[in-house]
């Protein structure tokens, strides 16, 4: 009998292992249900968006030039952003992995102590909104899909994500 139980356990530990997905910070499930990957803390909850840590593997190319905080947002369970801290990293190289990545800039403007870029993905309908403090040379980035930040939006509950991040 005991052996029985045993066996059930374990397979039933083997399927719940088997159907979680496998999440990939360089290709980013925007607009699906976050919990249906292993490795997410959430850890705070405001004005309809949720925060989230990854505790699994994840290397962005930005890693190689200096230290990155990355934090995962939802919206009904489903992921609207990732947000990141950058410290230092330097300006030509911060744009130049944009650049590579999402393509050219579609607009940059200042922001008080702030440089501000957007990149736009019209294909995948997601926007890349980076900061840089000329000040300090810390950056932070924001890169969301678009339409959970117009369900945001309609909810009359929008906010800038990044200043969550970093208060």
């Amino acid at each position: 009998m005991n052996m029985r139980i045993m066996l059930t356990i374990l397979c039933l530990m083997i399927a719940a292992t088997a159907s979680a997905k496998q999440f990939n910070c360089l290709d980013l499930p925007f607009g699906e249900d976050l919990a249906a990957y292993d490795g997410f803390i959430q850890y705070m909850e405001k004005d309809g968006v949720a925060y989230h840590n990854y505790t699994g593997a994840c290397r962005l190319p930005s890693h190689k030039y200096g230290p990155v905080s990355l934090v995962y947002a939802t919206v009904d369970g489903k992921l609207y952003a990732e947000i990141a801290l950058l410290f230092k990293i330097d300006e030509e190289v911060g744009r130049a992995l944009l650049n590579e990545a999402f393509g050219p800039m579609a607009k940059e403007y200042q922001d008080g102590d702030w440089k501000v870029g957007v990149w736009k993905d019209t294909k995948k309908d997601l926007t890349l909104k980076a900061k840089r403090n000329i000040k300090t040379g810390i950056s932070k980035y924001v890169y969301y899909y678009n339409p959970l930040k117009e369900q945001l939006n309609k909810q009359k509950k929008e906010q800038d994500v990044t200043e969550t991040f970093t208060e």
